[in-house]
């Protein structure tokens, strides 16, 4: 029995050990414009984790992704979900992953946070990256529409919101 209450907290206070160690961090872009191209790259400090382990970022509807660099993962991409799935991680102590984003259709409010699933001691664990929120005023949108013309700038204040938040998502700012 006392082995058993040993065992138990030398578990417990190794996976508190490995959890204060691990750090997910991803450089998503500060403004997403339509038909533009953003690369987002995460780094993953993964500690002693060697195990199953997988990245995932939902995209909103109507972005494409594709594959940059995997670090020896498994990527896809199915309903809108980036999937980064290693059934062993490499060995290395930091892993760096990156893709490719398309905003292919403006969208109004959406937001992006990065997930690190894994498993250790056969414990699943989870770790959530910063979350980063895009939101569009229409309001102010309405009210400083900026439209471009044969490469002049018209100031236009009766104008609809969506064409408000068409010109938003792309402008070249």
């Amino acid at each position: 029995m006392k082995k058993t209450i040993i065992l138990f907290f030398f578990l417990v206070f190794s996976q508190l050990l490995i959890a204060q160690s691990l750090h997910l961090k991803s450089n998503f872009p500060n403004k997403i414009a339509k038909d533009k191209q953003y690369i987002i790259g995460v780094e993953i400090i993964k500690s002693d984790i060697s195990a199953f382990a997988q990245y995932k970022q939902e995209l909103p509807a109507g972005f494409t992704a594709s594959c940059i660099e995997s670090a020896n993962a498994n990527f896809s991409i199915e309903n809108q979900i980036v999937s980064f799935t290693w059934n062993t991680l490499p060995a290395d102590t930091i892993i760096h992953i990156s893709y490719k984003i398309v905003a292919n259709k403006f969208v109004n409010n959406f937001n992006m946070q990065g997930t690190f699933n894994y498993i250790v001691n056969n414990h699943r664990g989870v770790l959530k990256s910063e979350l980063k929120q895009y939101e569009i005023n229409k309001e102010k949108l309405a009210a400083n529409a900026t439209f471009k013309n044969n490469n002049t700038t018209v100031k236009d204040k009766k104008t609809t919101s969506e064409e408000n938040i068409y010109n938003f998502f792309n402008s070249e700012e």
